[in-house]
């Protein structure tokens, strides 16, 4: 009878197992802190728009003043309470993390002593090293996309509460779903011709690094480490203006909303009857820009989430054989 092949060992499912509870009421309150957040910035955008206006998604009506009351509660005592909560359950989820990891790595080392003497070098150069690399990635850019996502949802529900026309709510959807899209390939793009060039920069250094320590030991050819460091330095600066551009996309997010402002009023022949309304779409809009470009800049991260996890499983699986 054939034995049912052995399952490999997941490192995504055992820390998750054990930072279940920790993750879930950490991502409760970031929700949370996030409502709060929205409920203070964007009822105090709603209290100079209308005489009275609604809260919690349009459920009760409220006055001026008390707008402005419940948007100072809202921020100075809902969203700081629960973003320091935030801030403690993450550097909480980064130890515990790094915490299981050395316990794992005790475990396995317990039960192959003779295995553990024989790596012990990679073991003290690899798996401590690739545990500060990997744990900050893990825990952090999963949290930061779920922020960033919902964050946009909260913007959405803040701009369902004007009154706007057919013509607006279409113009804003397809405004939102072109840029985003746009914001996105343009911010993958850049990842990849940054980090092609920092690749290069790095080659670079190392070149001149090796140069200059064989000329210190040797003292001799000057001129050839004096022409490799000109020779990077000349290809390093037109590297340099691809990798300027690379940061166009953030300076582009920041005027978004004013170039909303301006083709809606193009294309209502310059003639707006709700100035300050479409104002505060277009700036809540920018908000979402800026959440779509936290999205892009931390998806490549989980690239290197899976180089680190796996540098991990191979100091574990020469322990395990």
């Amino acid at each position: 009878m054939n034995k049912p092949p052995k399952k490999s060992f997941s490192l995504y499912s055992y820390l998750l197992k054990k930072l279940r509870k920790e993750l879930i009421i950490w991502y409760f309150f970031t929700f949370l802190a996030s409502f709060f957040y929205y409920q203070a910035t964007n009822g105090l955008k709603m209290w100079n728009y209308k005489e009275t206006n609604e809260l919690f998604f349009g459920t009760v009506s409220v006055t001026r003043t008390t707008l402005l009351c419940y948007s100072f509660f809202c921020f100075f005592v809902g969203f700081i309470l629960t973003g320091l909560v935030c801030e403690y359950l993450k550097n909480y989820c980064l130890e515990s993390c790094r915490f299981h990891l050395r316990k794992l790595l005790l475990n396995y080392s317990a039960n192959q002593p003779q295995k553990t003497q024989t790596h012990r070098k990679e073991i003290l150069s690899n798996f401590w090293g690739e545990t500060e690399l990997f744990v900050p990635p893990f825990i952090q850019v999963p949290q930061r996309v779920y922020n960033a996502i919902v964050n946009i949802i909260f913007t959405f529900v803040f701009l369902s509460s004007f009154n706007l026309d057919s013509f607006t709510i279409y113009f804003t959807i397809f405004f939102v779903t072109i840029i985003s899209l746009t914001i996105a390939l343009w911010s993958f793009l850049s990842y990849r011709t940054q980090t092609k060039i920092n690749q290069r920069q790095n080659n670079f250094r190392y070149q001149e690094n090796k140069a200059m320590e064989n000329y210190l030991e040797k003292q001799n050819n000057p001129r050839e480490v004096s022409k490799l460091i000109d020779s990077n330095f000349r290809q390093t600066k037109n590297a340099l203006r691809k990798k300027t551009f690379a940061y166009l996309p953030n300076l582009v997010i920041l005027g978004l909303s004013i170039l909303f402002c301006f083709i809606y009023s193009w294309q209502k022949k310059w003639e707006v009857k709700d100035i300050l309304g479409i104002f505060q779409v277009a700036g809540s809009i920018q908000t979402i820009f800026f959440k779509v470009k936290d999205i892009t800049d931390n998806s490549p991260e989980i690239s290197k989430i899976k180089i680190h996890q796996q540098s991990l499983k191979k100091v574990l699986s020469k322990l395990s054989k």
